[in-house]
């Protein structure tokens, strides 16, 4: 089963790499999530730097270990073969292609080979709708293909419309719905796509210690980002999907008692998924949902 990892820079894929891995490096044979044959990955170095920089409390996103650099991981996750892909560390390949309209061949051959997507989105940068002008605008340019997208100048008329600078400052469930439909587009599999959307940061959103109990994760997408969850549900045909609620930290790390006080646990007690009614420590859970989906509905 081949995962891609998607998502705006800064949208928590590298914490998450970074504490998955450290899950799966040093994981004993017979866990659930493991190293497919205890195969090291090329971009070993890099996810140990990652591992390391939430160990110590530093936040990832800050260290400028965004490079990127191609991740794969060839992971056996509960029996099952999975390469988890992220092609774009930095998050920059995907806003580019969204804000320029024009999308890289090699991206969409990768996109039209995966079965299923992690899609990221960070609660504290989200872009928001500002007003009916705004919409107008961004209507005004919906409907073409990415990639055949026109860059000209405008010819005439001072309120003449720039594609490039409306897509740029388009609202964030605009810019995650984009990156669905250009999967869905591309895929050659009959089968329905698997999306886990993650909502990163989860400790910033939901005060514990009862984790998606008071605020969960489906009604606080349907509630933020209501395009989005419109979207999911309405292409249940295509798209089966789960919200969950990610901390690769599990605190916030400008936050010095709460980070004093988490680097004296061992790491497998920070990381916090939180679901609809309940949540675990496992950070692979949605990579293990993904595992459960394909196994159990074959279409």
């Amino acid at each position: 089963m081949r995962i891609t990892m998607l998502g705006g820079h800064a949208s928590g894929k590298t914490s998450y790499l970074g504490a998955l891995w450290a899950t799966v490096r040093g994981a004993a044979p017979d866990a659930p999530v493991t190293l497919s044959e205890g195969r090291l990955p090329d971009s070993s170095t890099y996810l140990d730097e990652c591992e390391h920089a939430l160990l110590a409390g530093e936040s990832v996103e800050r260290t400028k270990l965004d490079h990127g650099e191609r991740i794969d991981l060839d992971l056996t996750i509960d029996g099952s073969p999975v390469l988890v892909t992220h092609l774009d560390v930095a998050g920059e390949t995907y806003e580019a292609a969204l804000e320029q309209r024009s999308v890289a061949p090699t991206l969409l051959t990768e996109l039209a080979q995966t079965e299923a997507v992690m899609l990221f989105v960070h609660p504290r940068r989200l872009r928001l709708p500002h007003s009916i002008t705004d919409a107008r605008r961004l209507i005004a340019v919906a409907g073409e293909p990415l990639e055949q997208h026109s860059q000209a100048e405008p010819e005439s008329e001072p309120n003449d419309i720039d594609p490039v600078d409306v897509w740029k400052h388009a609202p964030t469930a605009v810019h995650l719905v984009e990156m669905l439909q250009l999967v869905v587009e591309q895929r050659t599999s009959g089968r329905r796509l698997n999306v886990a959307l993650i909502v990163s940061a989860w400790d910033t959103i939901d005060q514990g210690p009862e984790w998606g109990t008071d605020c969960q994760p489906g009604p606080w997408v349907q509630a933020n980002l209501p395009l989005l969850h419109q979207f999911l549900t309405t292409n249940d045909g295509h798209i089966r999907w789960k919200v969950f609620g990610v901390s690769a930290q599990g605190c916030n790390f400008d936050d010095k008692d709460a980070v004093d006080a988490i680097v004296e646990q061992p790491y497998d007690q920070r990381t916090i998924v939180a679901l609809d009614g309940g949540w675990t420590r496992d950070i692979a859970e949605p990579l293990r949902w993904f595992v459960r989906e394909w196994t159990e509905h074959p279409t």
